[in-house]
């Protein structure tokens, strides 16, 4: 699915909440993200890279507007985010 103007029906969305719910490197998987190990980190922020592949956005930009204010992350796990988001743009 590319496009982003497509509305989910009921059916989409608990096939998202299913997902989410079976793997970890979804923060919506925890109660408390604080909980997220490193590896979850590390896939999170690669998910997020290739959802920002899959709509043409800018990925630095899609991080902080739409996932901070989404999740609130602590400070410190938000910083280790954006060293992992660095890491990834230098390799990509």
């Amino acid at each position: 699915m590319t496009n982003p103007e497509y509305k989910m029906t009921c059916d989409d969305k608990k096939c998202i909440e299913l997902h989410w719910k079976n793997n970890r490197h979804h923060p919506e998987h925890f109660e408390d993200i604080r909980d997220m190990n490193e590896i979850d980190i590390m896939e999170m922020v690669c998910d997020w890279y290739a959802r920002s592949i899959q709509y043409k956005t800018d990925f630095i930009h899609f991080v902080i507007t739409r996932q901070e204010n989404r999740f609130h992350f602590p400070d410190d796990m938000f910083n280790k985010i954006l060293v992992y988001c660095d890491i990834l743009l230098q390799e990509s």
